[in-house]
């Protein structure tokens, strides 16, 4: 399995969403704020807008999003691949996919969001540019020639002119993942999709003959077991019973804790033995009970001695909220001799004990402050208290292991 890391083992802190152009599911995407610093997509300029409204106010809030295209470098590594598994192969290459105008595997079909006009199809239509293209011309060319891809331009709406390769619906996944396979590697990105049907990018180029055959391959439950972790110590951190917040909570908490998130992340990923062994496991069930293990065992135990270090210095936390504890005893001979001091006077004595509790106060904040600090989980904490008044929506519970979901 292909994985993506930064210089000193940390695991890429941005993504590469695939296969599609547009995001399938609005869920996906506030798990997703909570995940990563960014995420980015393969979209060309000019094609036709499907995102959501919520998608839409996330892209103008928050530089959370960030469209790409595939350089032509990445364009000729693709390229290379499938023209040497084609020579290689030459005629069964056809045999492979059924033709284009017959019945195809519906487990593949693209979404409404990826088709040109809005209103699904049972193909797949590879962008051929201009200017930006997701395949290149020469690969285009191949495929027409070995039957497997037709060429054709729009010739209305907002595409007119542009240029695309029709494959089969099998042909397409597989082109798509290869891709994002190459792009994430040549820019250090971790790989995540938000439709399980979707042939796994992770390794794909390395697979490619076997995947074009159509050959049965193992298929772990967990493809990035880096996120998953993630997505199980949010879960096990935060309730996530009741009404949610707002879009623009979540848009501010994500900007106010971004460095307790790339924090987290390096948590994460000093457990990078550990949790490349879960990348094997073929049983979702299984695989998920190695990450509540690997959590109880290492996460979890920093997150409650964070706790017990709050409350040590007066600070408490709830699933509602974090409340400030003063320790009555320790300031009340101060508290008394400012009262005294102004002679049992209840205005001159309230300003006494304003001067009086301030210097605790700030001393309290900063041991406060600095236990934050110092923990990689302080994240968690923050994640569970994000909204006092109303805790993470219904919709936030299903967490993806694998295949249903963030991956």
């Amino acid at each position: 399995m292909r994985t993506v890391n930064w210089p000193g083992g940390l695991v890429s802190p941005i993504a590469l969403y695939y296969p599609w152009r547009h995001f399938q599911q609005d869920s996906w995407v506030l798990q997703a704020l909570l995940t990563w610093d960014r995420v980015t997509r393969l979209r060309p300029a000019g094609l036709r807008d499907a995102d959501s409204e919520r998608v839409r106010q996330v892209r103008e809030e928050t530089d959370f999003i960030l469209d790409i295209t595939p350089s032509p470098a990445d364009l000729a590594t693709v390229t290379d691949a499938f023209t040497e598994v084609i020579d290689t192969q030459g005629e069964p290459l056809a045999q492979w996919f059924p033709p284009l105008d017959g019945l195809d595997d519906a487990r593949f079909n693209p979404p409404p969001s990826q088709s040109l006009n809005g209103g699904g199809t049972p193909h797949f239509d590879l962008y051929a540019g201009p200017p930006t293209p997701l395949i290149s011309r020469e690969l285009g060319e191949l495929l027409a020639e070995y039957r497997v891809g037709v060429a054709h331009r729009t010739r209305s709406g907002e595409n007119r002119g542009s240029s695309w390769i029709r494959v089969p619906n099998r042909l397409g996944s597989i082109y798509l993942a290869a891709l994002a396979d190459v792009v994430a590697a040549g820019n250090r990105l971790a790989l995540t999709t938000d439709d399980p049907r979707m042939h796994r990018a992770s390794g794909a180029l390395d697979r490619l003959p076997d995947l074009l055959r159509g050959t049965p391959l193992p298929v772990p439950a967990v493809e990035n077991p880096t996120n998953a972790y993630v997505h199980l110590a949010l879960q096990a951190a935060v309730d996530f019973e009741g009404q949610r917040p707002s879009l623009t909570t979540l848009i501010r908490f994500r900007e106010r804790h971004r460095d307790q998130l790339a924090a987290f992340h390096q948590h994460v990923a000093a457990l990078g033995e550990e949790l490349q062994a879960v990348a094997s496991v073929e049983d979702i069930t299984v695989a998920h009970a190695h990450l509540n293990s690997l959590y109880r065992s290492t996460t979890k135990p920093q997150l409650d001695e964070l706790r017990g270090s709050l409350r040590g210095v007066g600070i408490e936390t709830s699933a509602k909220a974090l409340t400030l504890k003063v320790d009555v005893n320790a300031a009340a001979g101060t508290l008394l001799g400012g009262v005294a001091a102004a002679g049992g006077h209840v205005a001159l004595a309230g300003a006494a004990v304003a001067i009086t509790v301030l210097p605790y106060l700030a001393g309290t904040f900063k041991a406060r402050r600095d236990a934050i600090a110092r923990s990689p989980v302080a994240y968690l904490l923050a994640a569970r208290r994000m909204h006092p008044e109303a805790k993470l929506p219904e919709t936030l519970r299903g967490w993806s292991w694998g295949r249903g979901g963030l991956s």
